[in-house]
């Protein structure tokens, strides 16, 4: 199998074409997909990546932001938010309205199980004192049945 050392169309390791193809990663394309919009094969698309550390780099940092734009969102819906939207009425008024999103209790719960497993995960262990303790607690409820 050749290596490839060059590329046929250089333009792709040029800023701009750079920034273009960290956006499509950055949009959540796969590299089947950026292949195609960059008009080559899949496979030419990762002898680039494999040859050209600029291009590698560009589809990392697109799919970083884009990885970050979720954690945030996600992280804004958990706590809640308020929004700004501006209304332009039939009269051509702007008219601001503020919108208050509450917390989602589902995305607080799904940040703090994977963020911190230990206390809020599927499997929490308890200390032997605790189960001693539960036990005790279960022996007296069965004692006043």
């Amino acid at each position: 199998m050749a290596v490839i050392k060059k590329m046929r169309d250089e333009k792709w390791l040029e800023p701009d074409y750079l920034l273009l193809i960290q956006s499509w990663a950055g949009e959540g394309l796969t590299i089947k997909q950026i292949a195609s919009q960059m008009l080559v094969s899949e496979r030419t698309l990762e002898n680039y990546i494999k040859n050209f550390p600029e291009i590698k780099k560009a589809i990392d940092m697109g799919r970083e932001l884009m990885v970050a734009k979720v954690e945030n969102a996600m992280f804004q819906s958990a706590v809640g938010f308020k929004k700004e939207d501006i209304i332009v009425d039939n009269d051509g008024r702007a008219k601001k309205t503020i919108t208050t999103l509450p917390p989602n209790p589902m995305a607080g719960f799904f940040i703090l199980k994977h963020r911190k497993p230990a206390q809020w995960g599927d499997k929490v262990s308890a200390s032997e004192e605790t189960l001693v303790k539960l036990d005790q607690v279960l022996k007296n409820i069965k004692g006043n049945i």
